[in-house]
């Protein structure tokens, strides 16, 4: 019996300095799962309870806060990010918007001609074109065969009124000719009588 509990004396006090090593603390950066996980395996056993010592109780607080500080830094550049980002959006938007309405007017100034004020269509605007040159060349031919008309009216005028001044000069000449001709007769006849009256 003294061998036996030998025995488990011997057994228990090797798996008290096995479970006691503390383990290699790993190297290279650790995660927050992995640390704490290291801290509740290097906790030590006192009746029945396990222990933590305070300064490495500390220590993992301090990594925690420094992890935490580092996780709301990369938050708070994300969320700037984010803004700056949406801002920029909003910015590409409006251009977008603007490139989207130039676009626009330039294929409504490619697909209309804007003339007198007014925007027509390029088709509307040819047929207003050819309309009003078509109307122009009556217009101008009906105003040449006027002005030939007037034309041959103002010849065929002229030469009525040479034909009537021509008259007009002859009826002249033939009356200045029998008034001169009155005017002797006359003359003779004063003369006759007052040669009557001497006599």
């Amino acid at each position: 019996m003294r061998f036996c509990v030998a025995l488990l004396c011997l057994v228990g006090s090797i798996s008290l300095s096995f479970s006691q090593t503390p383990q290699p603390a790993p190297e290279g950066p650790q995660t927050l799962r992995q640390q704490y996980a290291h801290l509740k395996s290097d906790l030590e056993v006192i009746n029945g309870f396990r222990m933590i010592k305070l300064y490495e109780m500390d220590q993992f607080w301090r990594v925690i806060e420094d992890s935490l500080k580092v996780k709301r830094t990369a938050i708070n550049q994300g969320v700037v990010l984010a803004r700056s980002q949406a801002a920029e959006i909003d910015t590409l938007r409006q251009q977008v918007a603007k490139t989207e309405l130039e676009k626009q007017q330039l294929v409504s100034n490619v697909a209309n001609i804007n003339a007198f004020g007014m925007s027509f269509s390029k088709e509307g605007f040819v047929t207003f074109v050819t309309t009003v040159i078509i109307g122009l060349l009556i217009l101008a031919a009906a105003l040449f065969v006027i002005s030939r008309m007037a034309f041959k009216a103002s010849r065929e005028s002229k030469k009525v009124s040479d034909d009537l001044y021509k008259e007009f000069e002859d009826y002249k000449h033939v009356a200045v000719e029998k008034n001169i001709k009155l005017s002797r007769e006359l003359q003779s006849l004063k003369n006759r009588m007052a040669e009557l009256k001497i006599a």
